[in-house]
């Protein structure tokens, strides 16, 4: 039958039809491919040695107006938190975004009580305009109205200028510190001079077994709150979640204690957050590692829209590796199933609703943390974007440059087992792993114990070892005829559970899952039906390579169309986000991932009857390893022939060549 490509009706695209941020090229707000949108004027000036006694790393800024530090002229809004309804965008127009002032707190009091913020205010069901910009009204959860990006890119989206919108979604900013008071410090004098309204803003720091304990700087955002972890729950994750759990914003932008943000970095990440309620954005990071000003000063500059001056930026380091990711991938427009490894937690942001269905993160892992969790948001749905309009200063060497061959190698032990499309890491024959890159579901209820037993069997023989089987059926009800077993009821499923009970790689369940989340891919495969050792493997690289959201199997078209289905987890999950009601959820899949049909026959699927069992004693590869050698002694057969050809026709030219070609060949090359 061959294949079969599932044509479906689909929007037209305008051909080269770019946002407005991409085709301002490589300015304040565009990109192109060229990552270091770093590319504005930073013009750093000439910093003078200070001999006068005053904080280490201070200098002088020239060209900051005098009145930096004055309150700005956003209109005072209602304390964060403090209201149910947030306040809509403006009726017509944008707001110019100008640069709040600090509160000047009194002493620090004790950590604040947490609380749990209530779902029902936080993410009210509403619907956003079909237009992927800015909304005509709040939008807080994935509505069947928007923006549908297909894999990763997200071209379908047009933000807004920086400074030329109204701003109305909340968004908290999640730092987990431990030590270093001083960085601490400076990184809260830059977030207190945001272009991003105060009222919207908040801040929680977690200090993570600081001794003595941190305290807040004097020059901070008005809603700041500081937590502390408890011994029995140190490390950066435990600190990330334990701010999660009473932040109240739309949006949770991760940011370490040692950044100095640029004045519009948080404005930067959320006016992609108001387009759609998916997204996970990653802003541009530059390293410096020389002495830094003191908050004030910082938070002077940050306010003049003089971020780019606190440093030399000749002597900085970008992100190199997320510099050359994003080159690779227009973006990471093209990035597909690697778009996730964008996500660190230095300097991104996730939608709230989004991150707490992935579930927080990983407290077992303790580096490599955030790839984990951006794989988990990627498996519930999430699109990936890079802004490098969120710049931000990193105080000091990250510690990858810093000790990058140890870092790697821990890593490579503990990330890999989590996250299953690291295939690179993945390479030993039979290794079984914590998430498996496949999962394949047979509905046992009804079926023979014969045909199950033929299914599961040939999967487990396959040459794509990382795979797990899920058996549905009623297995919590099944009992056994002490005195003829044989006799029991719902036999069949009793020798199916008798046979597979303590095969690490089958499970049992009583109904099929939802999703296979977090395993990247699900085939739900009728019993009685056998894929060859191969077959798994080549259809997960045929989809992976062409980033289809469901593969379409035709097995049999006698009487009725028997099929198995391929379908990609996070491709179904963002779906689920976004189809409207009534609408056939695979529909939507073609539009966010694509869809195929294959013949089931051509690649290799077999009934059980023409399956070939693996006999006792023997690999299940060894039927296919006698094909291979005896196909490769026939290749040889047929080019050693070939050879004597071409070397008895070799003969016969030189045969008839004159012999004054020898003599021009000499000259020639004499």
């Amino acid at each position: 039958m061959g294949r079969r490509r599932l044509v479906r009706a689909r929007p037209p695209r305008r051909p080269g039809a770019r946002p407005p941020l991409q085709r301002r090229g490589p300015g304040r707000g565009g990109l192109g491919v060229l990552l270091p949108g770093a590319d504005r004027p930073h013009d750093p000036p000439a910093v003078d040695q200070r001999g006068d006694g005053r904080p280490r790393g201070g200098r002088d800024l020239p060209d900051l107006p005098r009145d930096a530090t004055r309150a700005g002229r956003l209109p005072a809004g209602p304390p964060f938190g403090g209201h149910r309804t947030l306040p809509g965008p403006p009726a017509r127009g944008g707001l110019y975004l100008s640069h709040p002032r600090p509160g000047v707190h009194g002493p620090q009091v004790g950590p604040a009580t947490p609380h749990l913020a209530g779902a029902d205010r936080l993410f009210p069901a509403q619907s956003q305009g079909t237009v992927a910009r800015l909304p005509s009204e709040h939008t807080h959860g994935a509505g069947v109205n928007s923006p549908r990006i297909r894999h990763n890119d997200y071209s379908v989206l047009s933000p807004p200028e920086i400074g030329d919108w109204q701003p109305y979604l909340p968004v908290s900013v999640v730092i987990a510190a431990y030590g270093h008071q001083d960085k601490l410090d400076l990184t809260l004098a830059a977030l207190a001079a945001q272009t991003y309204p105060a009222h919207l803003l908040e801040v929680i720091v977690v200090d993570d077994g600081t001794d003595p304990p941190l305290t807040l700087g004097e020059i901070r955002p008005d809603n700041t709150r500081l937590l502390r972890t408890t011994p029995d729950s140190r490390g950066r994750s435990n600190a990330r979640n334990a701010a999660l759990e009473v932040a109240e914003g739309h949006v949770i932008h991760w940011l370490d204690a040692d950044m100095v943000t640029h004045h519009d970095e948080v404005e930067a990440h959320m006016r992609w957050h108001h387009l759609a309620d998916y997204l996970v954005v990653m802003g541009y990071v530059r390293y410096v590692d020389e002495e830094w000003p003191a908050p004030a000063e910082v938070h002077a500059a940050v306010s003049a829209g003089a971020g780019e001056k606190l440093f030399d930026l000749d002597a900085s380091e970008p992100h190199q590796w997320i510099v050359n990711l994003g080159e690779r991938t227009d973006g990471m427009r093209t990035a597909k199933n690697m778009a996730y490894r964008v996500h660190i937690t230095n300097a991104a942001s996730v939608n709230a609703r989004l991150l707490r269905a992935a579930g927080p993160l990983s407290t077992e892992l303790v580096l490599g943390e955030d790839t984990e969790l951006g794989y988990r948001l990627a498996q519930h749905g999430a699109a990936f974007i890079l802004e490098p309009g969120a710049r931000s200063w990193h105080l000091g060497r990250s510690m990858m440059m810093r000790d990058r061959e140890q870092v790697t190698r821990y890593n490579a032990v503990f990330v890999p087992d989590r996250v299953p499309h690291m295939r690179w890491q993945r390479t030993h024959p039979r290794r079984q792993y914590l998430v498996p890159y496949l999962d394949v579901t047979v509905e046992a209820a009804g079926a023979t114990y014969e045909d199950i037993r033929a299914t599961v069997d040939g999967v487990l023989a396959s040459d794509l070892h990382d795979v797990r089987v899920t058996l549905t059926g009623p297995w919590a009800s099944l009992a056994e005829d002490r005195r003829a077993p044989q006799h029991s009821p719902n036999l069949d499923l009793l020798l199916v559970h008798g046979l597979y009970r303590n095969e690490p790689r089958v499970r049992f369940v009583e109904r099929t899952p939802r999703s296979a989340v977090p395993v990247p891919y699900r085939l739900l495969c009728p019993p009685g039906w056998v894929p060859r050792p191969d077959v798994l493997r080549r259809l997960l690289a045929d989809a992976a390579e062409h980033g289809y959201g469901l593969v379409s199997i035709a097995l049999d078209e006698t009487d009725v169309v028997v099929t198995a289905r391929l379908e990609h987890t996070g491709a179904f999950a963002r779906a689920r986000l976004l189809a409207a009601p009534g609408e056939a959820l695979d529909d939507v899949v073609e539009e966010v991932a694509g869809t195929y049909w294959l013949d089931g026959a051509t690649w290799g699927f077999q009934r059980a009857a023409e399956a070939t069992a693996t006999k006792p004693g023997t690999s299940p590869a060894g039927g296919r390893d006698r094909a291979e050698t005896a196909r490769l002694k026939a290749d040889n057969e047929r080019l050693a022939l070939r050879v004597a050809q071409l070397t008895e026709e070799l003969d016969r030219l030189r045969a008839e060549r004159p012999p004054s070609s020898h003599v021009r060949r000499r000259r020639l090359f004499r």
